[in-house]
C-alpha cells in the first residue's frame, strides 16, 4: 500500500513502510520535523531569562495517518511569564510563502522566510505607533527595521553532522549548545504530544538502555 500527501509543497508517493510514515520506524511528522519547528519558541520564549528555565504547559492537537503516525501536529506551549508559542508540523501543506515562522513581541517581530533547518534570511520589524488627530487610538504599523541573509550550504542537516563528528574527535559526548538537558525537554513535549494523541509506538520501542552486541 502506498500514502499520498504533500511533503514541502510537492505531491510524493510513499509506501506505508517508509521511515517518515512506519509506525515501526517511529515516522509521522511530530518526530521527523517537530525539533525544527520549535527553535523559534525554544530560542524567544523557553530561554528568555524572565522564563527562569520553566516548562511549559503542553496542549497538543494531531491528525492520524491510517498506519498510527501523524500526519500533522500542533502544539500550544504555555509558559508561567505568559508567553505562548503554537507549532504546527505536518505533511499535508507547506508552510506559509516567505514567513515559516513569527516571533511576536510588545514592541516588534521577527520574520523568519527560510526552513527552520537551516535559517538564512528573517527580516526585523518595529513596531509605530501614531497619535491619531481626533481619534482615541494609536495607528500602528510595523516598520522593517533590519533583514539579514545569509549564504549557507546544504540542507543545514551537514551543520549537524559536522557538529557530531567534531565532539566525537574531541571526546565530547554532549554537545555544548544543544546538550542533553536541551533534548530531553523537548523529547518530554514531544511525549505529551503524543499521550494526548494516542500516539502509541509499538511495545519495546521506547527501551531505555544499552543495546549489546546481540542486540538485546
Amino acid at each position: 500500500m502506498v500514502r499520498d500527501f504533500l511533503e514541502m509543497g510537492l505531491k510524493v508517493v510513499l509506501p506505508d513502510t517508509h521511515r517518515i510514515l512506519a509506525m515501526s520506524a517511529a515516522g509521522g511528522a511530530l518526530l521527523d520535523l517537530g525539533a525544527y519547528v520549535m527553535i523559534p519558541a525554544r530560542i524567544a520564549l523557553h530561554d528568555d531569562p524572565a522564563n527562569n528555565d520553566a516548562k511549559p504547559t503542553v496542549t497538543a492537537a494531531m491528525s492520524k495517518m491510517r498506519m498510527g503516525t501523524d500526519l500533522c501536529t500542533t502544539l500550544v506551549l504555555d509558559y508561567k511569564n505568559g508567553s505562548r508559542a503554537v507549532c504546527t508540523t505536518g505533511f499535508n501543506a507547506r508552510s506559509p510563502y516567505r514567513r515559516t515562522a513569527t516571533i511576536t513581541g510588545t514592541d516588534g517581530e521577527v520574520v523568519i522566510h527560510s526552513m527552520l533547518c537551516r535559517i538564512t534570511e528573517f527580516t526585523v520589524y518595529k513596531l509605530r505607533r501614531t497619535k491619531v488627530e481626533g481619534k482615541d487610538y494609536d495607528e500602528e504599523l510595523m516598520e522593517e527595521v533590519e533583514s539579514v541573509k545569509m549564504d549557507i550550504a546544504g540542507m543545514g542537516l551537514n551543520l549537524e553532522a559536522d557538529a557530531a563528528a567534531r565532539d566525537i574527535r574531541d571526546g565530547r559526548i554532549e554537545n555544548a549548545l544543544v546538550n542533553h538537558k536541551y533534548t530531553a525537554e523537548t523529547l518530554e513535549i514531544f511525549d505529551e504530544a503524543r499521550r494526548q494523541g494516542g500516539f502509541v509506538l509499538p511495545e519495546g520501542m521506547e527501551r531505555v538502555g544499552r543495546v549489546g552486541v546481540d542486540g538485546q
